[in-house]
Protein backbone atom coordinates (compact mmCIF):
# COMPACT_ATOMS: atom_id res chain seq x y z
CA UNK A 1 0.00 0.00 0.00
CA UNK A 2 1.46 3.32 -1.05
CA UNK A 3 -0.49 5.31 1.53
CA UNK A 4 1.31 3.92 4.61
CA UNK A 5 2.95 6.68 6.62
CA UNK A 6 6.58 6.40 7.76
CA UNK A 7 6.77 5.81 11.50
CA UNK A 8 8.40 8.83 13.11
CA UNK A 9 11.47 8.14 15.22
CA UNK A 10 11.44 4.43 14.36
CA UNK A 11 14.87 3.37 13.21
CA UNK A 12 14.62 -0.43 13.18
CA UNK A 13 15.68 -1.99 9.92
CA UNK A 14 13.70 -5.05 8.91
CA UNK A 15 15.21 -7.64 6.60
CA UNK A 16 13.46 -7.61 3.26
CA UNK A 17 13.35 -10.64 1.04
CA UNK A 18 13.13 -8.75 -2.22
CA UNK A 19 15.17 -9.51 -5.30
CA UNK A 20 17.00 -7.10 -7.55
CA UNK A 21 14.58 -6.13 -10.31
CA UNK A 22 15.43 -6.78 -13.96
CA UNK A 23 16.95 -3.81 -15.74
CA UNK A 24 14.87 -2.33 -18.51
CA UNK A 25 16.96 0.18 -20.41
CA UNK A 26 14.17 1.64 -22.51
CA UNK A 27 10.83 2.50 -20.93
CA UNK A 28 9.19 1.83 -24.28
CA UNK A 29 10.08 -1.86 -23.83
CA UNK A 30 7.28 -2.20 -21.35
CA UNK A 31 3.99 -0.49 -20.67
CA UNK A 32 3.88 2.43 -18.25
CA UNK A 33 1.65 0.31 -16.02
CA UNK A 34 4.29 -2.44 -15.80
CA UNK A 35 7.15 -0.14 -14.93
CA UNK A 36 4.98 1.63 -12.38
CA UNK A 37 4.42 -1.77 -10.75
CA UNK A 38 8.17 -2.40 -10.67
CA UNK A 39 8.73 1.07 -9.20
CA UNK A 40 6.08 0.36 -6.57
CA UNK A 41 8.01 -2.74 -5.43
CA UNK A 42 11.05 -0.56 -4.78
CA UNK A 43 9.04 2.09 -2.93
CA UNK A 44 7.36 -0.63 -0.85
CA UNK A 45 10.84 -1.96 0.06
CA UNK A 46 11.78 1.52 1.27
CA UNK A 47 8.62 1.74 3.37
CA UNK A 48 9.40 -1.63 4.96
CA UNK A 49 12.62 -0.13 6.37
CA UNK A 50 10.57 2.13 8.69
CA UNK A 51 13.16 4.90 8.61
CA UNK A 52 12.63 7.98 10.77
CA UNK A 53 10.74 10.65 8.86
CA UNK A 54 12.54 13.93 8.49
CA UNK A 55 15.93 12.22 8.34
CA UNK A 56 15.94 10.94 4.75
CA UNK A 57 14.63 11.55 1.25
CA UNK A 58 14.50 9.52 -1.94
CA UNK A 59 16.82 10.94 -4.59
CA UNK A 60 18.29 10.22 -8.03
CA UNK A 61 15.70 8.57 -10.31
CA UNK A 62 13.19 7.99 -7.48
CA UNK A 63 11.37 11.32 -7.91
CA UNK A 64 10.94 10.49 -11.61
CA UNK A 65 9.79 6.95 -10.84
CA UNK A 66 7.09 8.00 -8.33
CA UNK A 67 5.63 10.30 -10.99
CA UNK A 68 5.56 7.47 -13.52
CA UNK A 69 8.09 9.23 -15.76
CA UNK A 70 10.45 6.26 -16.01
CA UNK A 71 11.39 2.93 -14.52
CA UNK A 72 13.85 2.94 -11.64
CA UNK A 73 16.22 0.08 -10.89
CA UNK A 74 16.77 0.77 -7.20
CA UNK A 75 15.86 3.31 -4.53
CA UNK A 76 18.60 5.80 -3.70
CA UNK A 77 18.15 7.54 -0.35
CA UNK A 78 20.04 10.44 1.13
CA UNK A 79 20.15 10.51 4.92
CA UNK A 80 21.29 13.09 7.46
CA UNK A 81 24.24 12.51 9.78
CA UNK A 82 21.96 11.36 12.61
CA UNK A 83 20.45 8.51 10.57
CA UNK A 84 23.74 7.70 8.82
CA UNK A 85 25.43 7.17 12.22
CA UNK A 86 22.64 4.86 13.38
CA UNK A 87 22.65 2.87 10.13
CA UNK A 88 26.44 2.45 10.05
CA UNK A 89 26.29 0.83 13.48
CA UNK A 90 24.04 -1.88 12.01
CA UNK A 91 25.33 -2.06 8.41
CA UNK A 92 28.80 -1.76 6.93
CA UNK A 93 29.11 0.94 4.26
CA UNK A 94 30.87 0.02 1.06
CA UNK A 95 32.91 2.30 -1.17
CA UNK A 96 32.98 1.63 -4.89
CA UNK A 97 34.09 4.06 -7.62
CA UNK A 98 34.35 6.85 -5.05
CA UNK A 99 30.76 6.34 -3.85
CA UNK A 100 30.18 5.37 -0.20
CA UNK A 101 26.83 3.74 0.48
CA UNK A 102 24.91 1.22 2.53
CA UNK A 103 23.18 -1.38 0.38
CA UNK A 104 20.00 -2.99 1.76
CA UNK A 105 17.14 -5.15 0.54
CA UNK A 106 19.37 -7.25 -1.71
CA UNK A 107 20.41 -4.20 -3.71
CA UNK A 108 16.98 -2.58 -4.05
CA UNK A 109 17.86 0.25 -1.66
CA UNK A 110 21.10 2.26 -1.52
CA UNK A 111 21.65 4.76 1.27
CA UNK A 112 23.97 7.76 0.91
CA UNK A 113 25.06 10.29 3.51
CA UNK A 114 26.49 13.81 3.16
CA UNK A 115 29.71 13.48 1.20
CA UNK A 116 28.90 9.99 -0.10
CA UNK A 117 28.60 11.11 -3.69
CA UNK A 118 30.50 14.39 -4.11
CA UNK A 119 33.85 15.12 -2.53
CA UNK A 120 33.09 18.82 -2.59
CA UNK A 121 30.10 21.12 -2.51
CA UNK A 122 29.83 24.25 -4.59
CA UNK A 123 28.05 27.13 -2.84
CA UNK A 124 25.04 26.59 -5.14
CA UNK A 125 24.77 22.88 -4.27
CA UNK A 126 21.92 22.11 -1.88
CA UNK A 127 23.13 20.21 1.18
CA UNK A 128 21.68 16.84 2.11
CA UNK A 129 19.91 18.49 5.05
CA UNK A 130 18.34 21.11 2.77
CA UNK A 131 17.17 18.46 0.32
CA UNK A 132 15.63 16.43 3.15
CA UNK A 133 13.95 19.44 4.80
CA UNK A 134 12.36 20.55 1.53
CA UNK A 135 11.37 17.05 0.35
CA UNK A 136 7.96 16.56 -1.24
CA UNK A 137 5.83 13.89 0.41
CA UNK A 138 4.24 11.66 -2.23
CA UNK A 139 2.35 8.50 -1.25
CA UNK A 140 3.78 8.76 2.25
CA UNK A 141 7.44 8.93 1.19
CA UNK A 142 9.79 11.95 1.04
CA UNK A 143 11.25 12.78 -2.39
CA UNK A 144 13.97 15.29 -3.22
CA UNK A 145 12.54 18.13 -5.31
CA UNK A 146 12.97 17.77 -9.05
CA UNK A 147 14.89 21.06 -9.25
CA UNK A 148 17.60 19.57 -7.01
CA UNK A 149 17.61 16.29 -8.94
CA UNK A 150 18.06 18.27 -12.15
CA UNK A 151 20.89 20.32 -10.61
CA UNK A 152 22.94 17.26 -9.65
CA UNK A 153 22.20 15.38 -12.87
CA UNK A 154 23.40 18.39 -14.83
CA UNK A 155 26.54 18.46 -12.72
CA UNK A 156 27.23 14.76 -13.33
CA UNK A 157 26.51 15.09 -17.06
CA UNK A 158 26.41 11.38 -17.83
CA UNK A 159 24.31 10.23 -20.79
CA UNK A 160 21.62 8.79 -18.51
CA UNK A 161 21.56 12.06 -16.52
CA UNK A 162 21.11 14.12 -19.68
CA UNK A 163 18.15 11.89 -20.64
CA UNK A 164 16.63 12.43 -17.18
CA UNK A 165 17.12 16.21 -17.50
CA UNK A 166 15.03 16.15 -20.70
CA UNK A 167 12.31 14.19 -18.90
CA UNK A 168 12.35 16.58 -15.93
CA UNK A 169 12.24 19.66 -18.18
CA UNK A 170 9.31 18.27 -20.19
CA UNK A 171 7.46 17.37 -16.99
CA UNK A 172 8.03 20.77 -15.37
CA UNK A 173 7.08 22.60 -18.57
CA UNK A 174 3.83 20.64 -18.69
CA UNK A 175 3.10 21.47 -15.04
CA UNK A 176 3.38 25.21 -15.81
CA UNK A 177 0.52 25.00 -18.29
CA UNK A 178 -1.86 22.91 -16.18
Amino acid sequence: MLGIDIFKNMIAINPIRSRKLPLVRNAEQMSKSNFNQLNKKIFDSIKELHLASGHYAITSSGPLGIRGLRQINDGDLIVDDYLWNILTKKHTPETKNGLTKIVLSEGLVEILGQGSFFNYLDPEDPTVERQIRSAEIIDGLPFVKLKYIRHFKEKLGREKDLEDIKIIDQYLLGKKFE
